[in-house]
């Protein structure tokens, strides 16, 4: 039950900081609303009231007499039987020829008139009520003195005495402006809310780290933040001209940017992520779909490796699609095909030292006719184990798992494998399903990585990471990280 609450709390709180802009504009754009139909829409009425004092006794009402329970309980019947007179057919008829004298274009329906009665008490209140506040007065005065005429006439009785005639009124009694502005107020607040949880509810994507964990029961092991700069990142325009729109190589950056140090971060939890091998690490990076970013991670991640020292080996085995070849801008003619069907040897396949920074390349090469048999071969395998012995890290860049047979086949030889999404893009049930094609296959998803991520989110509404390098003469260095 507290979890429940606990949900709710968290929840509605998340809405508040992330959403609160559009509920802001809903209450405003209520409250106009109540404003603007309470001036412009609503006719405003008024009332206008005469107060009369009816009795049952042979005695008047000014004389003094002893009271008995027989005159109370006549007085009680009195009072409704006046209440009867007063909306009779012969009292109204009448008022309204007496109005149309005075108001000549005045209709039926341009007034109403109702009788209130005083609980326990002989007192009565004719209540005219109009949208003309004269003819509200003139109706409750009119209807007070045909009522007393057609006492007399009726009961042969004038025992109806005025306390207070009726009053021009100044201030109509509805519509009521404050109530319909804080109508309105609330009427905006909840449809934003209703809007804007809707749109949560039926968002099915991961946002968030902490919705890993929740919705899958997976940890994250790196997240992105969205690149929101488009100068931020060198593309590289060679003497192959590939086309790399979209990718962007952000450790050749010298400042150390968000991103950046998000590589860092994510290059030290891989190194960790598999404690106890021995041999080389050979990690496989794949994703639900394409362009969820894969390509850019494992090759940024790849070169904040060798950046710390590391002897990296990356290798693009999405052998029917490939990409690393237009990333890096490299030819295409000779890679892992060429290799695993003998063309070419090892050696002679490897682009060395990319970026000046280490790193080696194995590229797809040819795309051959059925990429299945040869990623199940001997030689593919006798491949990984020749790489794992010169490299302190093998990086796959493998295809999409979904609806695709080659991942599992790489991933059966590898230490663990990266599982990349996109935040707000990637629907949960897709990603759920790559998991468990993979489980079927004995593999497990090591850790998620979460690109695309968009810091103005989270539990409470949003994070926010501050990086400040300063280059004084000391070089000091100040990091500031807030989480609101």
């Amino acid at each position: 039950m507290n979890n429940n609450v606990d949900f709710d709390f968290h929840f509605l709180l998340k809405l508040l900081f992330k959403y609160w802009v559009v509920l802001l504009l809903g209450c405003i754009l209520g409250s106009t609303t109540g404003f603007v139909v309470n001036k412009w829409i609503f006719e405003p009425e008024y009332e206008s009231s005469v107060t009369v004092y009816a009795w049952q006794s042979n005695n008047g009402p000014d004389e003094i007499y002893s009271v008995k329970y027989q005159d109370i309980e006549a007085n009680s019947r009195l009072v409704n039987d006046y209440k009867e007179i007063i909306t009779s057919f012969r009292v109204q008829d009448e008022v309204f020829n007496q109005i149309k004298q005075n108001f000549p274009d005045v209709h039926n329906s341009d007034y109403k008139i109702n009788t209130n009665l005083l609980r326990n008490t002989r007192i009565l209140k004719i209540v005219a009520s109009s949208s003309d506040p004269k003819l509200a007065q003139f109706a409750a005065n009119a209807t007070t003195s045909v009522f007393e005429k057609v006492v007399q006439s009726v009961m042969q009785q004038k025992n109806i005495k005025i306390i207070d005639s009726a009053r021009l009124p100044k201030d109509p009694v509805s519509p009521k402006r404050s109530v319909n502005i804080m109508v309105g107020f609330i009427t905006g607040l909840f449809l934003a809310l209703l809007i804007v949880s809707a749109k949560e509810l039926l968002d099915w994507t991961i946002k968030v780290p902490e919705e890993v964990l929740e919705r899958l029961g997976k940890n994250v092991i790196g997240t992105i933040p969205e690149n929101e700069d488009p100068d931020n990142g060198k593309k590289r325009k060679g003497k192959f001209g590939h086309s790399n729109k979209g990718s962007r190589i952000f450790i050749d950056e010298k400042d150390s940017s968000t991103i950046v140090e998000a590589f860092k971060i994510l290059r030290t939890n891989i190194e960790f992520s598999i404690p106890g091998k021995q041999k080389s690490k050979i990690i496989m990076f794949t994703s639900t779909l394409p362009n969820e970013g894969k390509t850019t991670i494992v090759s940024n991640l790849a070169l904040s490796m060798c950046e710390s020292g590391k002897k990296v080996v990356l290798l693009d085995c999405d052998l029917r699609k490939p990409f690393l070849h237009k990333f890096f801008d490299v030819d295409n003619s000779q890679g892992i095909v060429s290799i695993l069907v003998g063309k070419a040897s090892l050696e002679d396949s490897i682009n060395k030292n990319l970026l000046g920074k280490g790193l080696d390349l194995i590229v797809s090469g040819p795309i051959p006719p059925s990429p299945t048999e040869l990623l199940m071969s001997d030689a593919y395998t006798q491949l990984l184990d020749e790489l794992s012995k010169n490299y302190d890290y093998v990086f796959i860049d493998a295809p999409p798992t979904l609806n695709m047979a080659d991942t599992a086949i790489i991933g059966r030889l590898v230490d663990a494998t990266m599982l990349v999404i996109t935040a707000g893009k990637t629907r949960i049930e897709l990603i759920k399903r790559c998991i468990r094609q993979l489980h079927q296959s004995n593999i497990e998803v090591s850790g998620i990585l979460l690109n695309r991520f968009n810091p103005d989110g989270g539990k409470f509404g949003y994070y926010h990471y501050h990086y400040h390098y300063s280059d004084s003469k000391q070089n000091k260095q100040h990091v500031e990280v807030k989480r609101v």
